[in-house]
């Protein structure tokens, strides 16, 4: 827990400097979590050791067709083109990891305006964890926040930025849902707030219907999430889902009663609303997910915004006492939050203890 302190306590005296947007803190602290991420034991993280065995086997084998009932095509490809020239697990880590941090570099680079709270959210908020836990959720969701900054920042067109999404499929077959972050609008709207949520109701209905559907249409769907025994249930509820829901919901409403509370200046952050809307959308998706709580890792892609828009709604306020207070506060949930996950619910992520481990 000492490394973790260590960065925690860090990150969070430097966001009340002058230095909270310093590109060099930005980048030494990316560094020394892809350095953590890159080289772990095979303890840490819940499936580095599958990873592992599954980088070993293709290194000796020629045909991966195989194996695609349980991993994605371009997650195989990327994993036999590496072993084709190494056998070191610590070299694929670096290499599938320095694209994934690249990307998170460039997203709080771009949208954040206090770095250093950005970092301690993606630290306290699980993210960190989900890239050494879901290496390939992971890297499908930083392929589709590449087409979205792509578009966004105006380095591609929309089609670019879509075949982007498309393209997550390949290392993470869920990640398909993450094509309608596209849709979600950049202005604050009643209407989308309504019809989102009556789409989810919607769907938590007939959501045991269409699992059986899909279940009979893909076979491999029904064996692996709907069978008897399967930790993705219908209607098993998992204290993580409920969790995570209250947390996203909370950071919503957070955010949404300061953007109105000087909506004369600022009615117009398209940003911040975006940042918002995607807020509102991982939380109906994790609401959703208490029928079936494998749709939980839907939300992963919408939620990553939530750790521009806490820091950038603290900067709205006017009161500099005020803002002072209000983070603190924010900094004790948050830190409570991440230890009490780590100690008491290690299975959730497995990234405590930690060690490290250069000999793979």
């Amino acid at each position: 827990m000492t490394i973790y302190a260590f960065l925690i306590t860090m990150l969070v005296l430097l966001s009340f400097t002058e230095k909270s947007k310093n590109k060099f803190i930005l980048k030494f602290t990316i560094f020394l979590l892809w350095f953590m991420a890159t080289f772990r034991s095979l303890n840490v993280g819940n499936d580095t050791r599958s990873y592992y065995n599954l980088f070993n086997i293709l290194h000796y084998t020629q045909d991966y067709t195989e194996m695609t009932w349980r991993f994605e095509e371009g997650f195989l490809f990327i994993n036999k083109t590496i072993s084709r020239y190494t056998n070191n697990f610590t070299i694929f880590l670096g290499i599938i990891n320095s694209y994934i941090y690249m990307i998170y570099y460039y997203f709080i680079k771009n949208y954040s305006k206090n770095y250093c709270i950005s970092l301690f959210l993606f630290i306290t908020l699980g993210i960190w964890a989900n890239t050494i836990s879901i290496l390939r959720l992971e890297l499908a969701v930083t392929v589709v926040l590449t087409g979205y900054m792509m578009y966004d920042l105006k380095k591609a067109n929309k089609l670019i930025a879509t075949i982007y999404a498309l393209i997550s499929p390949l290392f993470q077959r869920i990640s398909i849902v993450y094509s309608l972050g596209f849709l979600v609008p950049k202005r604050l709207s009643k209407k989308f707030i309504k019809w989102s949520s009556v789409i989810a109701i919607i769907s938590i209905i007939i959501l045991p219907y269409l699992m059986n559907i899909i279940g009979k249409i893909i076979p491999y769907f029904y064996e692996h999430y709907l069978y008897q025994g399967s930790k993705y249930l219908l209607n098993d509820v998992k204290l993580a889902s409920v969790i995570k829901m209250f947390i996203y919901l909370s950071i919503f409403c957070f955010g949404i009663l300061f953007y109105k509370s000087d909506k004369n200046k600022y009615y117009y952050d398209n940003d911040l609303a975006l940042q918002l809307n995607m807020t509102w959308v991982s939380f109906l998706i994790l609401f959703v997910s208490l029928r079936f709580n494998l749709l939980d890792r839907c939300s992963y892609f919408f939620s990553v915004f939530s750790i521009v828009l806490i820091p950038n709604t603290l900067r709205r306020m006017k009161l500099k006492n005020n803002r002072i207070i209000i983070t603190l506060l924010l900094v004790f949930l948050f830190t409570l939050y991440f230890i009490i996950i780590a100690i008491y619910k290690p299975e959730w992520n497995n990234i405590y203890p930690y060690s490290f481990n250069f000999t793979l």
